[in-house]
């Protein structure tokens, strides 16, 4: 079979240059109001009213109430994945949750847009594969769609559905008995040929019907990744011995056109365990939006995925920066010796601190072009671990983060201290900077000398502040300060 090389990876690595993509994604996050800028994530910073905000005596600082309807601020987007198949127990925890998330996946989108009307609301969907017979008991056209294809493909004579999918590279006959079946996740799927023009036709007219719903402000894409993928790609009759540039092309195409047919609606791409590769990153410019999920860590190395985020934000890519740590994690008993409280009343707290200031790390000029979600569990209730320091108006960022301390710990693990500047306060954070550096015990806290122009306050978790007199760091530790 001849196989055909759609788009260069290395062309959409070039979008800060101008290349197509990047011209489609910019009209496709163009628009006219804040409602319309907000579902495409883009930069919506003149039409933001200012925040209505109280003055806390003696604080150098202030706690925002969040306004009813987004965007909730102007220094932070939260957002959420809705997991939490719990609403009907917790009417109050849903209110709660529309009046601070300003991006919310799955769930009923419905109830979130009659809480929230400005709220960006994703539905989820599969695009790489879907699964396979033994799952056509609960047929969506979301997951589960080979009952959709039938029909779609029977409108659509002109394109043959076996060619849709990959076939065991064998001397077998290319038909239904023979095709490739990998198991991913708790089910077993037909993984779909990027390079089949029905294929293509039959997925972009998939997600426009998907999008279509009033109430639907994008599509959310899983596993769009290279370990789902690459593998099928690879063991394929289609694509043996073919060079892997062939089919990371056609999919990062694909993921573009399809982009661009349901704009000025979100897509968003789910790439887990980004690395920064060319493809991964070919994959997010081409999508306009990625969900980079488990990438926010507490425990592990964070200054590499800070230039990660960096790449997608200098070219107009909207982000979603996921906590890798819940508060279950670090609430595990197996926890508190090998990262304790320190200067916080708890394991957990402490992570938090650490997700909440490496989001400030990164966050550009317009929040609204990165979100955070320190929560991406199951079950998850977003306000029984709500924290009020997140309602914390510390401005806008007043320059880039720069490294402040640069030495060795008392267990010659790199301590590397970065600072930065906004409007109402300085954030500073000490990350894993190094991949071995595992030990995060009260050992290896380090002095670091408090920012000129003082005196400072440390604003707590709870929102409240207290006199910052020194400051001590341990491996994986941060802090908000403001001018007293």
């Amino acid at each position: 079979m001849q196989l055909r090389a759609t788009l260069s990876i290395f062309a959409l690595l070039a979008v800060s240059n101008g290349s197509a993509c990047a011209q489609q994604g910019a009209a496709a996050r163009q628009t006219d109001s804040t409602r319309t800028a907000l579902s495409n994530g883009s930069p919506a910073a003149s039409s933001v009213k200012a925040s209505s905000a109280a003055a806390i005596p003696g604080s150098g600082g202030r706690l925002v109430e969040p306004r009813a309807d987004s965007p909730h601020y102007d220094f932070i987007r939260r957002t959420f994945t809705d997991f939490c198949y719990c609403w009907d127990k917790a009417r109050d925890s849903r209110d709660w949750s529309a009046r601070h998330f300003d991006l919310i996946m799955s769930g009923n989108l419905g109830a979130w847009k009659a809480l929230n009307p400005n709220a960006v609301t994703l539905r989820y969907a599969l695009l790489v594969s879907t699964l396979d017979e033994a799952n056509r008991d609960k047929p969506s056209v979301n997951g589960k769609f080979l009952d959709d294809m039938r029909r779609w493909y029977a409108r659509h004579p002109e394109y043959r559905m076996e060619d849709a999918f990959l076939h065991k590279a064998s001397d077998a006959p290319a038909d239904s008995a023979n095709r490739l079946n990998p198991h991913i996740w708790s089910s077993n799927r037909f993984v779909g040929n990027p390079t089949d023009p029905g294929w293509r036709a039959y997925s972009i007219d998939r997600m426009k019907w998907i999008a279509k719903e009033d109430d639907v402000g994008g599509i959310f894409l899983d596993e769009i990744d290279r370990g789902t993928a690459a593998k099928a790609y690879r063991d394929s009759r289609e694509f043996k011995g073919a060079d892997s540039t062939v089919w990371q092309s056609a999919l990062v195409s694909l993921i573009g056109e399809i982009s661009k047919a349901i704009a000025p609606k979100m897509l968003q791409i789910n790439s887990a365990g980004y690395s920064g590769r060319d493809w991964e990153k070919a994959l997010g410019a081409a999508a306009g939006s990625v969900h980079l999920e488990t990438l926010n860590r507490a425990t592990q190395e964070l200054p590499s995925v800070w230039n990660v985020v960096d790449w997608y934000l200098d070219r107009g890519v909207y982000a979603d920066f996921v906590g890798l740590e819940t508060w279950s994690d670090l609430a595990r008993p197996s926890m508190a010796k090998r990262y304790p409280g320190g200067d916080y009343a708890s394991p957990p707290v402490r992570g938090k601190m650490v997700q909440l200031a490496s989001y400030y790390m990164v966050v550009p000029s317009d929040p609204q072009r990165l979100g955070i979600q320190i929560e991406n569990v199951r079950g998850f209730v977003p306000d029984s671990v709500a924290m009020r320091v997140m309602e914390y108006d510390i401005g806008h960022p007043l320059g880039k983060r720069r490294v402040v301390l640069d030495e060795r710990d008392p267990l010659q693990q790199r301590a590397r201290v970065y600072r930065r500047d906004f409007d109402n306060a300085t954030v500073m954070i000490r990350p894993v900077a190094y991949w071995a550096d595992t030990v995060l015990t009260n050992e290896t806290k380090v002095q670091v000398p408090l920012p000129e122009g003082g005196p400072w306050l440390r604003v707590e978790p709870d929102g409240t502040t207290r006199p910052a007199t020194a400051l001590w760091l341990r491996n994986s530790d941060a802090v908000i300060l403001v001018r007293r």
